[in-house]
């Protein structure tokens, strides 16, 4: 898990796209890649999960940097992380 400032935001804009479904019904059933997509939703959950503590401890860590703080909060939005 990542320590610094600078490595939590990374690590979130890395991770927030596969903490996020993709594809529909269709896409995920009847396309080519449809195992690819099913697949990456099989893992969403688990990257939600991580991304909420990585959230948590930012807003620990960076409550007084209110800069990074709203990036921050921008990928808990994203999440619908409260």
């Amino acid at each position: 898990m990542p320590n610094t400032k600078e490595d939590i935001l990374k690590f979130l804009s890395l991770v927030v796209p596969r903490a996020k479904k993709t594809g529909n019904f269709f896409s995920s059933n009847f396309s080519d890649a449809g195992w690819e997509i099913k697949a990456h939703n099989l893992l969403v959950p688990i990257w939600q999960i991580t991304c909420e503590q990585i959230i948590m401890k930012a807003r620990f860590s960076m409550k007084e940097d209110k800069r990074k703080l709203e990036e921050i909060e921008q990928y808990a939005k994203q999440l619908k992380i409260k």
